[in-house]
C-alpha cells in the first residue's frame, strides 16, 4: 500500500480537466512537479530502459531513458499494475 489505500482506480479524463488545465485531456505527462503532484511509478515500467510519453499534447511524445526520468520526476516507485499475461510477456 504505496499510497495508503487498499485499491486504486483509473480515472476519468472529465476529472483531470481542473488539475491539467494547459494539457490536452490524455495528454498529461507524468511530471509531477510541473503539477505540484506526486508520481507514482510502477515496477515493470521502472525495468525498462526507456520510457516513452506525451508531453501535454497528443501530436508531442518524450522519449527517455528510465534513469533520466527517474533523476528528473522522482517517481515513488510500488506495484499499481496487474498486467494481463499477454501485456506481461511484451513487457518481458
Amino acid at each position: 500500500m504505496v499510497m495508503g489505500v487498499p485499491d486504486l482506480l483509473l480515472a476519468a479524463e472529465r476529472d483531470l480537466a481542473l488539475p491539467f488545465p494547459h494539457v490536452e485531456l490524455g495528454a498529461m505527462p507524468p511530471l509531477g512537479s510541473l503539477f505540484i503532484l506526486p508520481v507514482y511509478l510502477d515496477r515493470k515500467v521502472a525495468n525498462r530502459e526507456f520510457i516513452a510519453f506525451n508531453a501535454g499534447t497528443h501530436r508531442d511524445l518524450i522519449h527517455m531513458r528510465i534513469v533520466d526520468y527517474w533523476d528528473l520526476a522522482r517517481p515513488v516507485l510500488g506495484d499499481f499494475c496487474e498486467a494481463t499475461e499477454l501485456v506481461a510477456a511484451q513487457l518481458a
